[in-house]
């Protein structure tokens, strides 16, 4: 008991031999992860996060957690209502970006047609990407052609002041139709960067160590810690089992690429322009 006792007592004032532990946690909708174990210190700053799918978000989420408060975590399936952003006015906006046609990458394995097929042939893949075959929400499994850029300018109402979220009907359903197969244009691209640039930090998981840094000093860590948060956000990995079927070595088929890259173009576009952030 007096053993339990002082290591509390060792870790509240960050005094632990903190190398080689670790915690299993569940949190940011249910996730199982292993972060490393880091010193909780109370900050000021607060964060807004804007999840997107098969993009670290669940590693983001996570260590996130593990160092500072989250006020709101906006979930893969909604948008971020952006007429409520003065309700976040004191909080740091976050959301992250993974090269577009390796999140369509990843979503095939993971809960797409791959996870059941085990297949990657250029027939299964077409057959995935299908308007048909299109659900109606942000949901997993499904293809969405230039995801960030729907999410990012889904049609919301007004801000009641109860959530950062746009709500279900408003976020998924235009006048009967599903929101996914609204035509994109140059306009909806332009506001989506626009709308990107209204966030305190992109975190794009191509430039981990990048961005890691720049989420550390808008949250306000303390300099000590700045480094040691950016090897945690680098270093965590999702425990996602035996749900992810991608076989070694498996690559998108040549003229699949062609296809995502001719359908997710507004994505790819706005991809860019998050990276010069880290550029200048």
């Amino acid at each position: 008991m007096l053993l339990v006792l002082l290591l509390i007592i060792f870790r509240a004032h960050g005094f632990a031999n903190t190398s080689n532990v670790t915690n299993r946690i569940h949190i940011c909708g249910g996730t199982r992860v292993t972060v490393p174990w880091v010193p909780l210190r109370p900050l000021a700053r607060s964060a807004v996060l804007m999840r997107m799918r098969k993009a670290g978000s669940s590693t983001l989420c996570n260590v996130l957690r593990g160092w500072v408060k989250i006020d709101v975590v906006v979930a893969e399936q909604f948008a971020l209502n952006m007429n409520c952003l003065p309700l976040a006015s004191r909080a740091v906006l976050v959301t992250h970006l993974r090269e577009p046609l390796g999140r369509h990458e990843s979503e095939y394995w993971y809960k797409g047609a791959g996870s059941k097929s085990h297949e990657n042939s250029a027939e299964r893949w077409r057959r995935w990407m299908l308007p048909s075959l299109r659900g109606c929400k942000f949901g997993a499994g499904g293809y969405i052609p230039n995801y960030y850029t729907r999410r990012l300018t889904a049609r919301c109402g007004a801000c009641d002041g109860s959530s950062l979220s746009c709500d279900r009907s408003a976020e998924t359903m235009e006048a009967g139709a599903c929101a996914h197969r609204r035509r994109l244009g140059p306009n909806d691209a332009r506001q989506a960067i626009d709308i990107l640039a209204k966030f305190d930090v992109v975190y794009i998981l191509e430039l981990a160590e990048q961005s890691a840094r720049a989420l550390a000093a808008a949250l306000g860590l303390e300099e000590a810690d700045r480094e040691p948060f950016a090897r945690a956000m680098v270093r965590t990995r999702i425990t996602h089992g035996s749900q992810n079927t991608k076989p070694t070595n498996a690559t998108i088929p040549p003229d699949v690429r062609l296809k995502l890259q001719h359908e997710n173009v507004w994505d790819i576009q706005l991809y860019d322009a998050a990276r010069r952030r880290y550029a200048a």
